[in-house]
C-alpha cells in the first residue's frame, strides 16, 4: 500500500494537467470581489480628487471629441454641420448659392481672327457691293397696269451701285446677287372695289424676275419680294408694281425699301 501511494499521487497530478485551462480558471464573482473593486475605485477618487460627476463628464467629452458644442464638422457644406475655413481663413466658394456673380475680371487676350464672310462680297480692291434705298415721295399707281417704283433716298451704298434718279441697281461685276423689296400701299378712293397688287424685282434684258406676294384686298397692303439672281456686268435691276381694278398710292415710309448685295462673283 505504501508503495502504491506515489503512483496514485502522480496519476492525480497528471489528471489535473489535462483539464482545460478555461475550466480550471473559471470561478464565480463573489461579494468580496465586488467590495474589493469598489474599494479600489474609492481609493482612486481619493488620490486624484476626481468625483464621480467629473468622471462622467470626462467620458462624455471623450465621446464628443469630434464635435463643437454637439455639432459635427464636415469638409463639404451639409445641413447641421460645421464647415472648416480654407488656408486664408475664409469660407470656401462652395458655401455661396448658385447664380451669384462676383466683380468683372480683367479682359482676356483677343482671340484669333475669324474666317472672312461671304454674305456681302466686294469687287477686287473695292468696298463691299451692298445698298439700301427708300421711298421719299408718295407715288400713285394706275387703275390697271405697271409702274416702276421710285426710291429717291439711300441709307447706304459704299460702292455707288444704286442710282436714285431712275431707281435702278447696276451690277459692277458678273455674279450672284440677293435682293429684297417691301412696299406700303393705300387706297386712292375708298369707294373702289378690292383690287390686286403684285410686286416683282425685274432685271434688264428680259431675264426671269423675282415674283413677290400677289395680294387682293380692299384697303392697306404691304407686298414684299426677295430672292437670288445671276447678273452680268452692267445689267440693271428695278422694282415693278402691277395693279388691277384699283388705283393705289405707294407711301413714302420706312417700310418702302429696296436692298441688294453681291453674294459671290461668278
Amino acid at each position: 500500500m505504501a508503495e502504491g501511494r506515489p503512483l496514485a499521487t502522480f496519476a492525480r497530478v497528471k489528471s489535473l494537467r489535462t483539464v482545460p485551462r478555461a475550466r480550471r480558471a473559471r470561478r464565480r464573482v463573489t461579494k468580496a470581489d465586488v467590495s474589493l473593486g469598489m474599494a479600489a475605485l474609492a481609493l482612486l477618487i481619493a488620490l486624484t480628487g476626481i468625483t464621480p460627476a467629473d468622471a462622467a463628464n470626462a467620458v462624455k467629452r471623450a465621446l464628443n471629441a469630434d464635435k463643437v458644442n454637439g455639432i459635427s464638422a464636415s469638409r463639404k457644406p451639409a445641413p447641421g454641420k460645421l464647415l472648416p475655413l480654407d488656408g486664408d481663413g475664409k469660407l470656401p466658394a462652395s458655401v455661396l448659392p448658385g447664380g451669384l456673380r462676383g466683380p468683372r475680371g480683367a479682359e482676356g487676350p483677343a482671340g484669333p481672327a475669324g474666317a472672312a464672310g461671304t454674305a456681302v462680297a466686294a469687287t477686287p480692291g473695292g468696298p463691299p457691293v451692298v445698298f439700301r434705298a427708300r421711298s421719299v415721295a408718295v407715288q400713285s399707281t394706275p387703275l390697271q397696269g405697271n409702274i416702276k417704283v421710285l426710291f429717291g433716298g439711300e441709307d447706304f451704298d459704299p460702292s455707288n451701285v444704286f442710282d436714285p434718279g431712275p431707281s435702278v441697281f447696276r451690277a459692277p461685276v458678273a455674279g450672284y446677287y440677293a435682293f429684297a423689296a417691301s412696299l406700303t400701299l393705300n387706297w386712292i378712293r375708298e369707294t373702289d372695289p378690292p383690287g390686286r397688287s403684285l410686286i416683282r424685282i425685274e432685271p434688264s434684258g428680259g431675264d426671269a424676275a423675282i415674283r413677290g406676294t400677289d395680294l387682293t384686298s380692299s384697303y392697306y397692303q404691304q407686298p414684299v419680294a426677295s430672292g437670288l439672281m445671276r447678273l452680268e456686268k452692267g445689267q440693271t435691276v428695278s422694282v415693278v408694281l402691277h395693279t388691277e381694278l384699283v388705283a393705289r398710292t405707294v407711301e413714302a415710309s420706312a417700310e418702302t425699301t429696296f436692298a441688294g448685295w453681291l453674294v459671290s462673283p461668278a
